[in-house]
């Protein structure tokens, strides 16, 4: 799977695509949401995984400007610390699900699933 994932944490971003790349995903990985946004406008991403926790609200306008752009690009959040508020917000703007940090091979094989089966559908 072509994956784009938006981390700003350099070493938690290094992480994540370590886990990706050795699960068979290809991986564009950004730290900015300009460049994310750049990137999955011109490329045919299967999924992207989002940090839901980027400063001042970047992550969720990221996910808006996504969903209006690219309305059926599958987005993954990833947040830090548990929040119901932030988890409805974040699927209620097209987030599929949204998962703790660190990312595990169990988040990723559920993500594939998901974007598998909204495929065949």
């Amino acid at each position: 799977m072509y994956t784009l994932v938006i981390e700003n944490n350099k070493s938690a971003l290094c992480a994540t695509r370590e886990l990706l790349v050795s699960y068979g995903h290809r991986v564009d990985s950004v730290t900015s949401p300009d460049e994310a946004l750049a990137k999955a406008r011109i490329k045919n991403y299967d999924l992207v995984i989002l940090d839901l926790d980027l400063p001042d609200e970047s992550s969720m306008k990221l996910l808006s400007k996504l969903g209006k752009s690219i309305p059926f690009l599958p987005v993954f959040g990833l947040i830090d610390e548990m929040s119901i508020t932030k988890v409805m917000r974040a699927i209620k703007m097209s987030a599929i699900d949204v998962f703790n940090k660190p990312l595990t091979l169990k988040d990723i094989i559920f993500m594939q699933h998901q974007v598998t089966e909204t495929i065949l559908v």
